[in-house]
């Protein structure tokens, strides 16, 4: 039986219920996310979506389930919109996951039509897969799965991930840490460098300022980009480092977040991708950190899944990408 739910926009007053919904879940998911009040904020703060497009399902005073729509910013021949959700493992099997998918297609209609109604809107949401719930639910509900990924993570008292040899760079380059005199040049890089990858959109700089430059969890300190010597305002490759403290708060370790890694592709086949690699892993664990990880396509066509396997991350976590296809007008 369907409880008596009421849906309604989340706000900053619901944060505590939210983080409070999304540990219960994750208490049984073990998905490895975990998020803080203070990680909730920064994604309400986040200016390319707005209060409609977060819903809680409610029971009395208690948050049971959760919806959410991440519209992207940039479009090409079609619109990209990401879609996440929960619900309270107390309250599974009663169909609000079913409702909570209702609700984000729903949505996603009705910003196709305000914003790109001539466009077709992709909406995406990563599965994990072995959430055999989670599987069924989007197969029942249209959802095709379109590409596949992991969460791999290495333990940086491991000597596979931490290497001892030199890092050495091609001639006329040179590292140096990342900050914001070098953020444009960072962004272009990256953009640059995801081009060839399944699904590429190129970030903006309102979403560079919101999720790399501006939120509490990044750390400019373990964060490098590879420059020319004669152009030092262009990156070449970079990697960005953040660290969550919620992390640490529910498992007692830190964890080094490899956010992005990337190399332009007029610069693969030298070593770099393999050097910022094994510079950032030797820092990580010299500043104190027990564990890295990261996320990765795995189709990615530059090989990077080997990469991470041959400096000491192993696969946490298989995930997929399912997608609803919506046709424009």
């Amino acid at each position: 039986m369907i409880p008596d739910i009421t849906w309604r926009p989340v706000t900053r007053d619901h944060i505590p219920a939210w983080n409070q919904l999304l540990a219960r879940a994750e208490a049984v998911d073990r998905t490895g996310e975990h998020y803080n009040e203070a990680d909730l904020a920064e994604e309400l703060a986040d200016p390319a979506t707005e209060p409609a497009n977060r819903v809680g399902g409610w029971v009395a005073d208690t948050m049971v389930a959760f919806a959410g729509l991440m519209p992207r910013e940039s479009v090409t021949d079609h619109w990209r919109i990401h879609a996440e959700g929960a619900v309270d493992p107390s309250h599974r099997g009663l169909g609000l996951g079913r409702q909570g998918i209702e609700w984000a297609r729903s949505r996603t209609l009705q910003l196709q039509e305000e914003r790109h109604p001539t466009l077709e809107a992709r909406l995406q949401v990563t599965a994990f897969l072995d959430r055999s719930d989670q599987v069924e639910l989007l197969d029942e509900s249209g959802f095709t799965a379109v590409n596949w990924s992991a969460v791999m993570r290495a333990h940086l008292a491991d000597d596979a991930a931490v290497q001892h040899e030199d890092v050495s760079w091609p001639e006329g380059h040179h590292l140096r840490t990342y900050d914001r005199s070098i953020s444009a040049a960072t962004l272009a890089a990256h953009n640059a460098a995801f081009l060839d990858h399944w699904g590429s959109v190129p970030w903006t700089p309102a979403m560079w300022e919101q999720w790399v430059d501006g939120t509490r969890n990044s750390r400019f300190d373990l964060s490098w980009a590879l420059v020319p010597d004669d152009r030092p305002g262009h990156v070449v490759g970079y990697v960005l480092t953040s660290e969550f403290d919620a992390y640490e708060q529910v498992t007692g370790r830190r964890e080094a977040y490899l956010a992005k890694i990337g190399v332009r592709r007029e610069m693969r086949g030298r070593g770099i991708a393999s050097g910022l690699l094994r510079h950032a892993l030797r820092a990580y664990r010299d500043a104190g950190f027990h564990e890295s990880s990261l996320d990765v396509d795995t189709n990615n066509p530059t090989g990077a899944f080997g990469l991470y396997e041959r400096h000491g991350y192993r696969v946490e976590t298989r995930t997929a990408t399912y997608e609803l296809r919506l046709a424009g007008r």
